[in-house]
């Protein structure tokens, strides 16, 4: 079993809560925007901003655009400062330009209706683009690269985050922590290593994460710290080190429908948690590295009094895995297994503790343990 992937959401968090800097506003010159400058109406930026010390940027009032305009808003490097700050405005567009060298990218503090749209951030020592406290938010064809995490959503309501690209982050591509009604949709994430490539952590709910593209991260994508009541739905999900984890004390959500292949690890793991529905997934050759299994239900290695109960694992394909194609650990209300096909994995097709639920119609064949089911009825 892979280590708990919630290792890297302490460090996270904690930057988080420590907040961005400060920004120190400053007259606006009538030979254009100098760094520090604050925009208090809608402006087209005509040349770059370079090395600024501290902030680059500053947003000082409702409804208005900045239009980089192919411009870039440069920091000095330090690991200090916004490039592009917001904070308690509504309405507001940035877009069309290139933030970097930064502590933060672009910050959306407390702003309502905002929008990002076709931004680059690069090199931000904590976020490429963060909003906190924010509502109706929507960061659309942007692009992050090595940052310390990429898109980052906390205690936000209503935020959109739709085809974007995010790539060789630190601490995770797009990571949520206690929001709500998150749409992470149509984005391409790929080498955020020691982390998770979408997370939604700490209480999360209602939110969709569907037709996302995510590679060669730590996890793929995760619900943990009591996420609930969301769907991770028609991803692809490929050479991660594991695919989809459902980590301690999730619960009611849904994971469907999502194409996993090739972990190093688990393709789909539930760990300690209770009354969610896998279903209709298709987990392809997962355990290159440790032979974990395709789609496993287990209580907490650790801690076995926390165990995954009254799951659902319904309808789903696990072809070629090295370990079993299905395993389902010791529970206390059983995790129902129907309709599902466990073909050429390397040990059982299907291994279910007793008190796991038959509801029939599974298959396996071709597995290498010779008995193909242990626990549930399973034709060829």
């Amino acid at each position: 079993m892979k280590p708990n992937p919630r290792a890297g959401l302490a460090f996270i968090l904690a930057m988080i809560l420590l907040g961005g800097a400060s920004p120190a506003a400053a007259a606006r010159h009538d030979r254009g925007l100098d760094c520090g400058g604050t925009v208090t109406e809608s402006v087209r930026l005509t040349a770059d901003l370079r090395n600024c010390p501290e902030n680059g940027l500053v947003i000082g009032a409702d409804g208005i655009t900045l239009d980089l305009n192919g411009h870039r808003v440069d920091g000095d490097a330090s690991g200090g400062g916004v490039g592009i700050d917001l904070e308690g405005h509504r309405g507001v567009t940035i877009e069309n330009g290139t933030v970097r060298d930064f502590g933060e990218g672009v910050l959306v503090l407390d702003g309502r209706g905002v929008r990002i749209l076709r931004v680059v951030s690069l090199h931000e020592e904590h976020g490429g683009i963060l909003v906190d406290g924010g509502r109706d938010v929507t960061i659309a064809r942007s692009v992050v690269r090595r940052s310390g995490a990429g898109i980052i959503v906390t205690r936000s309501n209503r935020v959109r985050v739709t085809a974007n690209r995010v790539s060789r982050s630190a601490f995770g591509g797009i990571p949520v922590f206690g929001s709500r009604r998150v749409l992470i949709s149509r984005n391409t994430v790929t080498r955020c290593r020691t982390d998770m490539g979408i997370g939604l952590v700490s209480g999360s709910s209602g939110s969709v994460v569907r037709e996302n593209r995510v590679s060669r991260s730590g996890a793929g994508i995760v619900a943990a710290d009591g996420a609930a009541h969301n769907l991770i739905a028609g991803n692809s999900i490929h050479r991660n080190d594991s695919g989809v984890v459902l980590d301690v004390g999730t619960h009611d959500n849904r994971v469907l429908g999502n194409v996993i292949g090739r972990s190093a690890f688990e393709g789909i793991a539930v760990v300690g948690s209770d009354r969610n529905l896998i279903a209709r997934n298709r987990v392809i050759g997962s355990g290159q590295v440790d032979p974990a299994g395709g789609i496993v239900v287990i209580p907490l290695p650790d801690d076995a009094s926390q165990t995954s109960d009254a799951n659902r694992v319904v309808g789903n394909a696990a072809l070629r895995n090295l370990g079993d194609g299905i395993l389902v650990g010791e529970s206390r209300t059983g995790t129902v297994l129907r309709a599902n096909r466990a073909y050429r994995n390397t040990e059982l097709g299907i291994a279910a503790a007793a008190g796991t639920i038959d509801g029939g119609r599974n298959r396996a064949a071709r597995n290498g343990d010779p008995r193909q089911c242990v626990g549930v009825a399973c034709q060829p």
